[in-house]
């Protein structure tokens, strides 16, 4: 049958085994794994999700060549009667969950893998219009990659040319519509001194100049700042990767990308991200390790928002109750190019009660970035004491520094 090894092979790329059955409709399906739900009185839902590839069959007109999931929800009423059959579907259907989004994982591969070729085909459309205009193309994988979704594309400005970046399962179709009604505009962005891919809310109108750097930086860190969000520029990055780090939900981008880019890829995260849970100090979730429910009272001081944490199963280990303040502004460089504002000395007050990880963090300490990325050791009270005796010397030393500076100024003319 047509493309038959190809899928084959494709699914095997990605840890999965074809079921030989299928071929004979014209599909690839993976053998899938039942999950069963069962009462006391016998009755059965199997719950059931597989990867299935779609060849372009006369048994099938009209349905396209693609990748998709397909569950089997086994649509029946199932009358549990105890709480172990609660207990028990519950666990079923967390177990379910995962499979379900074990296989996300594996259909975003196979999806970027599908659009890789189609954006690299030179004998296509869309291939020859991206190679003429030497646009380069970036497609979102990783764990994050869909929160970074969107109905079509992402524009990153690089140096002196654009690249798009794709969600996983763009359309080539779309994209090509989208690229060759955004070609015309392009130059007259340039010129104007806006991306190339920007869209002018009124075309009639020439563009305003561009802001001052500084207000876009304060808005930037405004709108991070106020929906939990830190930013981290990393040189020789070249996409956008939003997750946690260390104690903190980052937004990552390449160490020149542009504050409104940021701003705009921010923008975007917040508007398709989870929605935000109203909860007290006192809440439950589902732990993800044996899929029972937990009752949760944060202290005092915790300002988190503990939304994923009550929407999604958990790990006990996984949830932090923390207070943030904000540190100062320095202007730093680590390059010879002109300084830039950097945050530093931010602290957080921080507990996790069920933590694995470093010794004390399972009673309240704090933690202290001491600038982009780099942090103590969880503090206690004797350590953070320490600490700040230990910054106070610091700071004697530049005082006395500032002195013989200001001396060595006032002698400069007598001693050129």
């Amino acid at each position: 049958m047509p493309g038959s090894n190809t899928a084959c092979d494709a699914f095997a790329a990605v840890g999965l085994t074809c079921d030989p059955a299928s071929h004979a409709v014209g599909t690839h399906h993976t053998l899938p794994t039942p999950f069963v739900l069962s009462g006391q009185s016998g009755e059965r839902i199997e719950l059931r999700a597989r990867l299935a590839h779609w060849d372009h069959e006369p048994g099938h007109p009209g349905h396209p060549v693609e990748n998709e999931v397909v569950l089997d929800l086994g649509v029946e009423l199932l009358e549990l009667k105890s709480p172990t059959e609660v207990r028990n579907a519950q666990a079923q259907l967390l177990r379910f969950a995962e499979r379900v989004g074990q296989l996300a994982d594996q259909l975003q591969v196979l999806q970027n893998d599908q659009l890789r070729r189609a954006v690299t085909d030179p004998t296509t459309e869309l291939g020859q219009l991206l190679a003429e205009q030497n646009i380069p193309v970036l497609i979102a994988d990783g764990p994050n990659a869909a929160l970074l979704d969107s109905p079509l594309l992402f524009q990153l400005d690089q140096v002196d040319r654009d690249t798009l970046l794709l969600p996983p399962g763009a359309e080539p179709n779309d994209i090509l519509r989208y690229v060759r009604d955004a070609i015309p505009q392009r130059a007259a962005n340039r010129a104007a001194g806006r991306p190339a891919w920007d869209e002018p809310t009124d075309p009639s109108l020439t563009a305003p100049p561009p802001p001052e750097q500084t207000s876009l930086e304060d808005e930037l860190s405004t709108y991070l700042a106020e929906h939990g969000l830190r930013l981290v520029r990393e040189t020789g990055r070249t996409h956008v990767d939003i997750g946690r780090l260390a104690n903190d939900m980052c937004i990552v981008v390449p160490a020149d990308m542009a504050p409104e880019a940021v701003l705009e890829c921010a923008r975007k995260h917040v508007a398709g991200r989870e929605p935000v849970v109203k909860h007290g100090r006192t809440w439950t979730y589902i732990d993800r390790e044996d899929g029972a429910q937990r009752t949760v009272t944060c202290p005092s001081f915790c300002s988190n928002d503990h939304s994923r944490d009550i929407l999604t199963p958990t790990y006990a280990q996984d949830i932090w109750h923390q207070d943030h303040a904000e540190g100062v502004r320095v202007s730093l460089t680590d390059t010879h190019e002109p300084p830039t504002p950097w945050r530093v000395l931010e602290p957080q007050l921080a507990v996790v009660p069920r933590s694995t990880g470093l010794e004390g963090c399972d009673v309240p300490h704090v933690n202290i970035e001491l600038v982009d990325g780099v942090w103590t050791n969880p503090l206690g009270p004797d350590e953070l004491a320490e600490f700040i005796e230990t910054l106070s010397d610091g700071l004697e030393k530049l005082r006395l520094m500032h002195s013989k500076l200001v001396s060595a100024r006032a002698d400069w003319p007598t001693t050129t």
